[in-house]
């Protein structure tokens, strides 16, 4: 009885969260989609073409980027949900100890919710505005080392 209690508890919260969220952060897009399978959460935070990490896979990406939920498991677009072309990271909530919705079977498990998971997008855009502040940085030192040997 307690697992169907959980089960009914989970669907009245997904009810109330809805598929979809978007927001900014930092000056980031960032997007929460369900699974739609699976009914879980995935964050992504968006880099526009101009951006450093463009293109970039995120398995290239030092260690502290994949601070977030059970690191990042996404790079690319997203234009299936997303009408642009940004070069999205992403996570998702599908994890050894998450509650995945359309897979339960026990009380074990946390169902990460769209607050949390709004919380580690926030997280991952600043870290990727903390390495551009630092890159536009190792990029102007660049530019005048390489002015002072030419001249």
């Amino acid at each position: 009885m307690e697992i169907e209690k959980k089960r009914k508890e989970i669907e009245n919260i997904i009810k109330k969260e809805g598929d979809y969220k978007e927001f900014k952060h930092m000056g980031y897009k960032c997007v929460i989609l369900r699974h739609p399978h699976l009914k879980h959460l995935c964050g992504y935070v968006g880099v526009p073409k101009d951006h450093i990490l463009y293109g970039v896979d995120h398995d290239d990406l030092p260690a502290e980027f994949h601070d977030v939920h059970g690191g990042l498991t996404f790079s690319g677009f997203r234009k299936e949900y997303t009408n642009d072309d940004l070069w999205y990271f992403g996570f998702d909530c599908a994890h050894a100890g998450d509650l995945v919705p359309a897979v339960f079977s026990t009380c074990n498990g946390t169902y990460r919710t769209m607050e949390y998971v709004e919380k580690e997008c926030k997280k991952l855009a600043e870290k990727i505005a903390e390495f551009t502040k630092f890159a536009n940085k190792v990029l102007c030192v660049l530019e005048l080392v390489l002015k002072r040997r030419k001249v």
